[in-house]
């Protein structure tokens, strides 16, 4: 993102192919982006959450 001068999630989506199947990276691309950090533990996606309820 530095070498391109990229600051948003936007931005890197009109560079990079990414999020676009099951969209399991996109919270930690944004967590990436917002707090440069590259490491995190896991965020459970909405789906999963959802049928965890349910049971």
């Amino acid at each position: 993102m530095q070498s391109k001068n990229l600051t948003t999630f936007e931005e890197l989506k009109c560079e990079v192919v990414f999020g676009e199947k099951c969209k399991m990276c996109v919270p930690y691309v944004q967590k990436m982006i917002e707090t440069g950090k590259t490491m995190f533990p896991y965020i459970p996606n909405l789906q999963e959450v959802k049928s965890l309820l349910k049971t």
